[in-house]
Order: structure tokens, then C-alpha cells, then sequence
């Protein structure tokens, strides 16, 4: 079963269906160091927030780094690719929440 970590908590349709999956863990903090720690033996990465380059060396089963929103801006292209991980984003998946703002 695929470990799924998340930097934040996700809507509750969106975690249950992440469970479905796989164990889904939301990090307990998002400090590089205990980010890389708890990304170590995650094969999946959820972020809403930036991703240190050295998470990329310590997690070595880390196969996908996806980007919870529109732009790539949190994931360091460079180290990701490096180290083999795909990178995805989810560009619409908060234009509802946008466009009620505006």
C-alpha cells in the first residue's frame, strides 16, 4: 500500500478517497528537516507549501511530488528531476474557492 503525505489537511472527500489508496499522513510540521524525515518512506508527496531540495536525496522511495494548486513554485524542479521524482500539478482545483473571492 502507498504512503501518501500531504504538507496539509485535504477536503474530506479528497482524503477519503486518498485513503482508499493508500496511508495517507498529513506532516506533522513543514520545517525542511521534519518534512525529509517523514517524506523518507512516502512514495507519494502532496504540497501546499515549499518543498526543501534535500527532501528530494532523503526520500528515496519518493516517486511523484504533486503540487496542490496552480504553478510549480514550491517544488525545486532541479532536485526532483535529479532524483527521478515526477512532479504534477492540480491548476483548477481551487478556482471555485478563487473565483467566489473575486
Amino acid at each position: 500500500m502507498p504512503k501518501i503525505l500531504t504538507t496539509h489537511t485535504l477536503h474530506p472527500r479528497a482524503s477519503a478517497m486518498l485513503t482508499g489508496a493508500g496511508e495517507l499522513v498529513v506532516a506533522s510540521a513543514l520545517d525542511a528537516d521534519t518534512l525529509a524525515t517523514e517524506a523518507r518512506n512516502a512514495d507519494i508527496i502532496i504540497v501546499r507549501a515549499p518543498l526543501p531540495s534535500a527532501l528530494f536525496e532523503r526520500a528515496t522511495k519518493l516517486r511523484a511530488a504533486i503540487r496542490h494548486g496552480a504553478g510549480l513554485d514550491m517544488v525545486p524542479m532541479e532536485a526532483a528531476t535529479a532524483a527521478g521524482v515526477l512532479v504534477a500539478n492540480v491548476p483548477a482545483v481551487n478556482a471555485r474557492s478563487v473565483a467566489e473571492y473575486v
